[in-house]
């Protein structure tokens, strides 16, 4: 059995939440928890204590100012030198009218990748 933790944020992106979810149950087919309250000291709290032999996947989301700042591409290349793996945001108009990169992945890409990375690391 996979077991997935889906941490989120305050961000629009967290709509998309519901629809990964089912896709994931569907995809992976088992049963899943889906946690209330999360806060994002108890998110950071839980990727610090991550076992870091197991794969951790990031799905950034952001207003286009805040992807398009130098410390972003700071901090997403630090992570990718722990071993994280991060699913590239695309662009399109955002809640807030702005128009560029910065909105999280589809649901079928990020799918799509836990899935891959399931099959490459040989996780059951």
């Amino acid at each position: 059995m996979v077991n997935i933790l889906i941490g989120c944020t305050g961000s629009v992106a967290t709509i998309k939440l519901p629809v990964l979810i089912e896709t994931l149950k569907i995809q992976f087919k088992s049963s899943y928890d889906k946690c209330d309250g999360l806060c994002d000291n108890l998110l950071t709290c839980t990727a610090r204590a991550w076992d870091i032999s197991k794969p951790l996947i990031l799905c950034p989301a952001m207003n286009t100012k805040m992807y398009n700042h130098p410390i972003t591409d700071v901090h997403l290349k630090l992570l990718e030198s722990w071993g994280y793996h991060i699913i590239p945001v695309i662009e399109k108009t955002l809640m807030c009218g702005d128009t560029g990169a910065g909105a999280m992945a589809e649901v079928n890409t990020i799918v799509n990748y836990l899935i891959n990375i399931c099959v490459t690391k040989n996780i059951t």
